[in-house]
């Protein structure tokens, strides 16, 4: 079951079966993670697996040390990430960080109308995850040859009532934290997926005679 931590300024993590989901609520929370730098920097260290300091980062990542600290701190604010230790770099204590949680969504109670700064944020939010599974998938394809599994892309319509909705996703919830695990022989695979509800063409009026 769900088991909802603390909340913090409108934030609270979100556990099942050992994955933590941090959900923020507030409009500056949604403007911090939809930062396109944030979403990259926080990609980076769910991918790498081991805690990263500010310095390699940047150089990762192509941008200034001051950048990557700058980004780093606002994901710290709002739970993203945590120092994980420190270490000495030709004199200097570096902070090395690593994910907090396994991934980062936005709360239902944002999800309703407000003002337009606040939606700009989750439109933003939306663009800049679509757009780095669309760069994935096409990099993927270029790179994939005769032996390799071809990326997999799907896109369908289901009909599905209120009840319907809810249990597929519960369903997809439940099996996508089946496969969240490193493991042994296993390797990394991103996926992106969107369920919406669909409005039909409305049919032409028939032409009067």
């Amino acid at each position: 079951m769900n088991r909802p931590a603390q909340a913090d300024q409108g934030r609270r993590i979100i556990e099942q079966d050992g994955i933590r989901i941090l959900a923020v609520s507030s409009s500056a929370d949604v403007k911090v993670a939809a930062s396109p730098q944030r979403q990259q920097i926080f990609r980076l260290l769910l991918i790498h697996g081991s805690p990263l300091h500010g310095k390699e980062i940047a150089t990762r990542l192509g941008i200034q040390p001051a950048t990557a600290h700058f980004h780093l701190k606002k994901l710290e604010e709002i739970g993203a990430v945590r120092v994980s230790h420190t270490g000495v770099i030709n004199g200097i204590t570096a902070r090395y960080y690593e994910p907090a949680v396994d991934g980062i969504i936005v709360q239902d109670d944002l999800l309703q109308p407000e003002d337009d700064e606040t939606l700009r944020q989750k439109m933003l939010l939306a663009a800049n995850a679509y757009n780095t599974s669309r760069d994935t998938f096409l990099q993927a394809v270029k790179k994939s040859g005769q032996n390799s599994p071809f990326p997999v892309l799907l896109n369908d319509l289901v009909y599905l009532s209120e009840e319907d909705a809810a249990a597929f996703y519960s369903e997809m919830e439940n099996l996508l934290n089946r496969y969240a695990r490193k493991g042994s022989g296993k390797t990394l695979y991103t996926l992106f997926a969107s369920i919406a509800p669909l409005e039909e063409p409305a049919c032409p009026s028939p032409a009067a005679d």
